[in-house]
C-alpha cells in the first residue's frame, strides 16, 4: 500500500501526519508530491505524478490535513471513498480515496488543469461516464485546522467538471519535472515543478 500526499505549504501539519501516519500504517510506503512556487495549487495532477513515479498497484490519495482515527486501507479493486464531507453531502470523491493502479489508469487519473479546486469532481463525473462505480467505505478521521482560501463552491468549476475530456488518459499528458527527491529510509519526498 503507498500513501501518496499532495502538498504545499503545510509543514505543521506534515510534521503532524507523518509520525501519525507511521504509526497507524506502518508498511506502508508514503509518498510526499509537494508542488513548488509559482502557480496555484493542483491535487490532481500531483496525485497523478505520485502514482507515475511509483506505480503502486494499490494507492490511497490522502490529504495531508486528515489523521486516520478507525479506517480501513486494506487494498481492494477499483475506487473506495474513505473520508465524507461536510460540504458535499452527496457524490463526494476528495480528502481519502483509495484506487487500484488498473482502475486509475483506466479512468486516465485525475484531470491534470484543474487548480485550486474542483479535481475530485471532475474525477466523479469522469468515473461515472465511464460507468466505473465508487465504493463508500467511511472511515473516522481527526482533521487538522486550517483556513479555507476563497469560496468552496465555484458554479463555473462544477459545470467544467461535468464536461466529458478532450483527452481521456490524462496521465499520458501529465507533464512535470522532479527537481529533488529525499528518501530517508522512510517518507519518499518529492518536489516537483508542474
Amino acid at each position: 500500500m503507498t500513501i501518496i500526499v499532495p502538498f504545499r505549504q503545510r509543514e505543521t501539519h506534515l510534521a503532524q501526519f507523518l509520525p501519525h501516519m507511521r504509526a497507524y500504517l506502518p508498511h506502508a510506503d508514503i509518498v510526499v508530491v509537494e508542488q513548488e512556487e509559482g502557480k496555484p495549487f493542483n491535487r490532481g495532477k500531483l496525485i497523478n505524478i505520485g502514482f507515475l513515479e511509483t506505480r503502486a498497484a494499490f494507492f490511497v490519495a490522502h490529504d495531508v490535513d486528515i489523521l486516520p482515527i478507525e479506517v480501513n486501507y486494506d487494498p481492494r479493486s477499483g475506487v473506495t471513498q474513505l473520508a465524507s464531507s461536510k460540504i458535499q453531502r452527496s457524490g463526494y470523491l476528495g480528502g481519502v480515496t483509495k484506487f487500484d493502479a488498473v482502475t486509475f489508469e483506466k479512468v486516465g487519473g485525475y484531470h491534470n488543469d484543474y487548480f485550486h479546486r474542483a479535481e475530485d469532481n471532475e474525477l466523479m463525473f469522469n468515473l461515472k461516464r465511464l460507468d466505473i462505480p465508487v465504493v463508500n467505505r467511511f472511515g473516522t478521521f481527526r482533521e487538522l485546522p486550517h483556513p479555507r482560501t476563497g469560496p468552496e463552491f465555484i458554479p463555473e468549476l462544477w459545470e467544467k467538471a461535468q464536461r466529458p475530456r478532450d483527452i481521456q488518459d490524462q496521465l499520458s499528458v501529465c507533464q512535470y519535472e522532479v527537481i529533488s527527491r529525499r528518501e530517508y529510509g522512510g517518507p519518499i519526498h518529492l518536489i516537483v515543478s508542474i
